[in-house]
């Protein structure tokens, strides 16, 4: 009868330790694609900042996932002088299409803020 009753108690252990694992791993791989949508517009942003002759700087990258399958951006890259003239025109197709295929987004909006405010440079249809 002990066997029997250690035997019950083991599985309901694991079980909890499973359920709880789960329960830890499925919020890790939710945070796992924002953390992988941020490393792409960042990557594709200091490309950007790369091609011009001027000096640029990355000064901030908000984001925000509204729903399940949507994420938007606003993107602040200034020049590196006193004024922090913000950069407003910035190609970032290819990193939307990166983010759209590589994670569980496919509602998507990218701004790049300026003097008179964010700009769209991409949003899905």
């Amino acid at each position: 009868m002990k066997k029997g009753q250690s035997s019950f108690e083991t599985i309901i252990v694991t079980l909890i330790v499973l359920v709880t694992s789960t329960f830890i791993l499925s919020g890790f791989f939710d945070l796992g694609d924002q953390t992988f949508a941020l490393a792409i517009i960042k990557a594709n942003v200091m490309e950007e900042i790369d091609k011009n002759q001027s000096f640029y700087v990355l000064k901030k990258i908000y984001y925000e996932q509204t729903a399940n399958d949507t994420i938007e951006f606003e993107i602040v890259v200034v020049d590196d002088t006193i004024n922090q003239t913000p950069i407003c025109v910035m190609d970032l197709d290819s990193a939307a299409n990166k983010i759209i295929t590589g994670t569980k987004y496919s509602n998507l909006t990218i701004k790049v803020s300026c003097d008179s405010g964010p700009n769209t440079v991409y949003q899905t249809p």
